[in-house]
């Protein structure tokens, strides 16, 4: 009895890539003042949204990213833009998300996403940003 050869091995497609980080929330120039780092009521509520969806989601973890307009020195800038991502932490970990499920950066006033040439485009600059990893 002849037995048939086996079978061709069939190829495994290869595991998908992790998803890509998604942008959560914004929070922009009218979220803090100039200079400030404490949130007023847009960037609260926009906060609240973030811990909803971490709520929804609860293996969620997220980066919150500060960042500043360019007025002001390199090393102010840099410690404003972590004060406010560590304000946004705290507020979400007082709505009842684990503060091991976040992850806090400042930026100073790197990676600007408008001109710093205009008040508007430095309220844009003077954002924070949840991003879901």
């Amino acid at each position: 009895m002849i037995e048939a050869p086996p079978p061709p091995p069939v190829a495994q497609a290869p595991p998908p890539p992790p998803p890509a980080p998604r942008k959560i929330e914004t929070l922009t120039g009218p979220s803090f003042d100039f200079d400030k780092v404490h949130l007023r009521p847009e960037g609260v509520a926009k906060v609240e949204h973030a811990v909803r969806v971490m709520q929804e989601n609860p293996s969620m973890h997220v980066v919150v990213d500060g960042y500043t307009d360019s007025i002001g020195s390199d090393a102010y800038n840099l410690k404003l833009s972590e004060r406010r991502a560590e304000a946004v932490r705290d507020l979400m970990v007082q709505k009842g998300i684990s503060a091991s499920r976040i992850t806090t950066h400042g930026y100073g006033k790197a990676r600007p996403v408008a001109s710093n040439n205009t008040a508007e485009g430095r309220a844009e600059n003077r954002r924070v940003e949840i991003v879901a990893e």
